[in-house]
């Protein structure tokens, strides 16, 4: 009853809050003028020729760079109707997300998801947002208003060189608009069945000519799922969370400078597990996660003329996670500098150098302890690339390497060597050889989690899990190709194949029983270890078909193949033998989605989005196909109003696992107010 109220309310408070948007558009007569948005009105030209940096840390036009690339621009997420990062991810080709519970979300790119999602690197204007505590990204506070990001590029497979370990099978950049590109006001409300509530803003005014400044905050509030095994009961996944950040941009001359910080609060519900020995119990129980954080980071920019230039960026990162269990706070400082500039004709190279320190601080508990609870880690690094004309408009030779050190598996060696063949003036072929490693973390050496208590006679035993001192660096030798084309004047077509050899990869073996005599009474334990005992081959295909139908309409689609083979590399003198963390039947071996936007008469948009995703059967998910849909209509005076459902086709389906949490549908109500 108490949890029905409080959804109420929410609607209640945005209902009115919406009556009242409404009318004081109408009586101040702003002179706002509404930014229609209209993604088919760019040409596939434009879609084709956009300038990303994701792949070489310079700017070149999609057409042409040697590597699985894909862009989702501004207006996009706009148009389908997203209402978080991990949500708008959906659409690239190759990428496998799973929303295990309402309010938390594993991405992987070309397989490896499910709860070790470790071998994504995702970054925030260049910023790290990749764990190195626990190997993977917290996608519930990696949000943010999406109204100011520009652009998110998208690069699968390895993209060490250039970002670092850890960028195993793909990164990703969230790059958000300059301040002078989001100028005047805007007020975002929403409220829905899942969606209980959103209310974000931003203001961006200019300082002068040479500076402009925008500011925004976002509060969001996602409902309870449905428990996967009986959809009668509630998850406990609910999600709340603030944020508040600014940006500001000043350019003078040669220089760009640029200032942002963040600064969020929120908590997720989640659960909790209670283990006692005497007598034998395992509880679960509701508890909450407090979640907060926060970051500032200064770049400066220098063009030398010509082909050269100078960057250096440094920010500052705090993250506070604090449950029952367990509380993290991690501090990282960055540092970097890149030189751009041509070494001779036919060349363009970028060299550059990184250092980043981690201070980390835990608190344990029974169930989720580290032998070492405060700890301080470095990782320096330096790199070159070089991409080389071999002939001119036709042929580039593109090689690099990072040398990279880190205090778990010490030296890394990340080279690459990528080959561009511009077929035609409208097609592309490319291939490419990579080496990426995914570092060991703190979780990986140090931690142990008691999963349970169970008794083998009369004796108590303790079910734990181990970290290993010695867990090395998990590696992948990657080999790549693809064909980048517009066969005709309103199609564009982009292929890839990639074969992907990893070693060394995490796994858990199981030890040999032991005797503990605390705490009491006196128990064995039963110790299952993270080791380095996994051989993965993995082989895919990815397609993504863009075509432009009508000037008002345009349809986008993307199929992904994946196979995987997993082998284990020893077995155990006791024959247990080690358990496959990266699982056959972990990612789905056929996927395919489908996106149809139109603009239709009287200032109406439709979009229609449709996924099929392939069963996944070491988690016992069945196959699902799920359809998403947005009708707007935008006014004469920058209000937009918009009716997005979320996971149409069923009232629930489960992504992860079938013990997990459900997914529900979601319908909700959007109001959109642009103001100078």
């Amino acid at each position: 009853m108490e949890h029905t109220t409080r959804r109420r309310s929410h609607r209640s408070s945005i209902a009115a809050l919406a009556l009242a948007l409404t009318w004081s558009a109408g009586a101040a007569r702003a002179e706002s003028k509404a930014l229609q948005t209209d993604v088919t009105q760019i040409d596939i030209d434009d879609l084709m020729n956009v300038n990303v940096s994701i792949a070489s840390k310079t700017p070149e036009p999609f057409a042409r760079v040697p590597a699985a690339v894909y862009v989702i621009r501004g207006e996009d997420l706009q148009r389908t109707g997203a209402y978080n990062l991990a949500e708008a991810l959906r659409m690239v080709p190759g990428f496998h997300v799973e929303r295990s519970r309402s309010n938390t979300w594993q991405l992987s790119a070309r397989g490896f998801n499910g709860g070790n999602a470790n071998k994504l690197l995702v970054l925030r204007d260049g910023r790290t947002v990749y764990s190195n505590f626990q190997s993977g990204v917290y996608w519930d506070v990696q949000d943010t208003l999406l109204d100011n990001v520009d652009r998110i590029e998208v690069v699968r497979g390895p993209g060490g060189t250039l970002w670092g370990t850890n960028a195993v099978n793909g990164v990703v950049n969230i790059i958000s608009k300059r301040a002078e590109a989001s100028p005047g006001g805007l007020l975002k409300l929403a409220t829905g069945r899942e969606l209980r509530s959103l209310v974000g803003g931003r203001y961006g005014f200019a300082l002068g000519e040479e500076q402009h400044v925008r500011i925004s905050g976002k509060i969001s509030s996602f409902d309870e799922g449905a428990q996967a095994s009986n959809t009668e009961h509630q998850a406990n996944d609910g999600l709340d969370m603030r944020r508040a950040d600014f940006r500001s941009d000043w350019s003078r001359g040669e220089d760009q400078l640029r200032l942002q910080g963040e600064f969020y609060d929120g908590g997720a519900d989640t659960q909790g597990l209670a283990i006692s020995l005497a007598p034998i119990r395992n509880t679960v129980y509701n508890d909450r996660a407090d979640l907060r954080g926060g970051h500032l980071l200064g770049a400066w920019e220098r063009s030398l003329g010509g082909q050269s230039s100078l960057d250096v960026r440094t920010y500052y990162d705090y993250t506070s996670r604090k449950g029952d269990l367990f509380a993290d706070r991690l501090h990282t400082g960055d540092l970097e500098t890149q030189y751009r500039f041509p070494p001779r004709p036919g060349h363009d190279a970028v060299v550059g150098a990184g250092y980043r320190l981690l201070a980390s601080n835990a608190e344990s508990s029974f169930v989720f302890s580290l032998a070492t609870e405060n700890r301080t880690d470095s990782i320096w690094s330096l790199f070159g690339q070089d991409e080389i004309t071999l002939i001119q408009d036709r042929l580039w030779l593109t090689l690099g390497t990072r040398i990279e050190h880190n205090d778990y598996s010490g030296f890394e060696v990340l080279p690459n060597a990528r080959l561009a063949l511009a077929v035609d003036e409208r097609s592309t072929a490319w291939l490419a050889a990579s080496r990426a490693v995914r570092t060991p973390s703190i979780l990986d050496v140090d931690i142990r989690i008691n999963q349970g208590a169970t008794r083998s006679g009369t004796t108590p035993v303790l079910v734990s899990n181990f970290g290993t001192e010695h867990f090395r660096a998990e590696q992948l030798f990657a080999l790549e190709s693809g064909y980048r084309t517009r066969p005709a004047e309103h199609v564009a077509l982009d292929f890839a194949l990639f074969a992907n050899f990893y070693d060394d990869l995490r796994s858990f073996t199981v030890g040999r029983a032991f005797a503990e005599l605390t705490p009491l009474p006196p128990h064995a334990v039963s110790p299952i270890f993270i080791v380095n005992e996994n051989r993965v081959r993995s082989y895919g295909a990815e397609l993504s078909l863009d075509l432009e139908l009508a000037p008002w309409w345009m349809l986008r689609t993307s199929y992904t193949h994946l196979s995987i083979n997993a082998h284990q590399t020893r077995a155990n003198t006791d024959g247990s033998g080690p358990t496959d963390d990266q699982d056959e039947g972990i990612a789905p071996r056929n996927q395919l989605w489908l996106r149809s936007s139109m603009n239709l008469p009287f200032n109406l948009s439709l979009d229609l989005m449709g996924r099929y995703v392939g069963r996944l059967p070491a988690s016992r998910v069945r196959r699902y196909t799920e359809a998403d849909l947005r009708l707007a209509w935008l006014s004469g005076s920058g209000m937009e109003v918009a009716l997005v459902g979320h996971n149409l086709l069923h009232s629930e389906h489960a992504e992860y696992t079938f013990t997990g949490s459900a997914i529900e549908r979601d319908v909700f109500l959007q109001l959109s107010w642009r103001f100078k």
